[in-house]
């Protein structure tokens, strides 16, 4: 008797009658059983719910879809009720309505946290004992029981606690046209309600996503100028360009790969949830440009004078077109630093000897000449520059 209230029993009871819940795609959960009276007998009376399946790192909670009774002293299992031919409570047609979330509610059951386990398996020492102590002329002791069902209260949110309600007070009875035509209609009503809450959802996810952009190129560019780019000013010019065509890459990526970081900004998750998330984040992007600035310094081409001259020659054609867009208009003295760049870049090229060098240098030469005379969109500008104006505009801003 006793092994049938531990915890792990329950498991096993999930594992063998999921079968019996195929809309349960995710599986089953079972919660913790009331003792409800059959005749003249008290038999284990479980929920069975949907485990709850992740959408865009939210966990909903639904209602029941079953309800199983065991014998409480040898576990057998005497009938299964899946609610798609069966009801116990009148009014909550709506299988698909969240009651609460598990990223609001850890604390609370299906939620399989060591504390949330614990709690199970108190409840079902406790439940042990009531039901250990039950006898045909005395029945349950009442005092002890309410006490359970209070400890049931700490495992679940006061708008779930009405299905332990009709668990315990109602008759189970199948379904009628009546009751299928208000599911339907349950039905359809929440596909409008979940395509007006996706909408607004969606506005607002628009605009949390774009805060939370601007808040993480903020702390890129903070590091980058706190942490690294006195060092790397005083690196090569090769390693610098390696460096800014990473920072470049990782830019983009950040503004165009729009799923990416939806835990870090989505109005379905906790505040505490997001902060979280977006920590994480900060420093996987920290360690990233930290591994991508050893790799710049130290490739062996940073020690070759013409790859060096060359590179040298394109930051000084960088400067004067960043200077040219601050101004907002082309000085003579910005048009002659673009033109004798030009004719000097072209010459320099023509020197260099590491032919792995002039193949990664020439293609990123033609790239930054049509930023400049072509002005593309800025997600088709050269990764280069991308990274380089973004850390020197804000340098430059500053220092004026």
């Amino acid at each position: 008797m006793y092994n049938i209230y531990k915890y792990y029993n329950v498991l096993e009871l999930e594992q063998s009658l999921k079968n019996q819940f195929p809309q349960a795609s995710n599986g089953i959960t079972i919660l913790p059983p009331l003792l409800k009276k059959i005749g003249y007998k008290y038999v284990l009376a479980y929920l069975v719910i949907k485990t709850p399946i992740e959408i865009d790192h939210h966990l909903g909670v639904t209602r029941p879809i079953g309800v199983i009774y065991r014998n409480r002293k040898n576990g057998k299992v005497l009938n299964i009720y899946n609610f798609e031919q069966y009801e116990f409570i009148i009014g909550n047609d709506d299988y698909n309505r969240e009651y609460y979330s598990l990223e609001s509610h850890p604390d609370f059951l299906p939620n399989r946290t060591p504390e949330n386990e614990e709690g199970y398996r108190l409840a079902l020492e406790l439940l042990y004992k009531i039901s250990n102590k039950i006898t045909l002329f005395k029945g349950i002791d009442n005092k002890l029981y309410e006490e359970y069902k209070n400890f049931l209260k700490k495992l679940f949110p006061p708008n779930y606690m009405c299905f332990y309600d009709a668990l315990q007070n109602n008759d189970i009875f199948e379904v009628n046209d009546v009751i299928l035509q208000l599911r339907n209609e349950a039905n359809k009503n929440h596909k409008k309600e979940q395509i007006i809450k996706q909408e607004r959802a969606n506005q607002i996810n628009k605009i949390a996503r774009q805060d939370f952009i601007e808040e993480l190129k903020k702390e890129i560019y903070d590091f980058v100028e706190s942490d690294i780019l006195s060092s790397l000013d005083k690196k090569s010019p090769y390693a610098q360009i390696d460096f800014y065509v990473y920072l470049g890459k990782m830019l983009k990526n950040i503004v165009e790969d729009e799923k990416k970081y939806f835990n870090c900004y989505s109005i379905t998750l906790t505040r505490a949830a997001i902060e979280q998330n977006k920590t994480i984040v900060f420093e996987n992007q920290k360690v990233q440009l930290v591994k991508t600035y050893a790799k710049a310094c130290a490739k062996t081409v940073n020690e070759d004078d013409n790859v060096n001259n060359v590179c040298e020659a394109i930051f000084n054609f960088l400067d004067a077109e960043i200077e040219e867009e601050l101004i907002g208009k082309l000085t003579s003295e910005i048009k002659t630093k673009i033109t004798q760049s030009l004719n000097k870049i072209d010459t320099l090229l023509s020197e260099v000897l590491d032919q792995n060098a002039y193949n990664y240098l020439k293609p990123i030469w033609l790239e930054i000449q049509n930023d400049y005379f072509n002005m593309p969109k800025e997600n088709e500008i050269s990764d280069l520059y991308y990274g380089y104006k973004f850390i020197q505009t804000k340098i430059k801003k500053s220092d004026k």
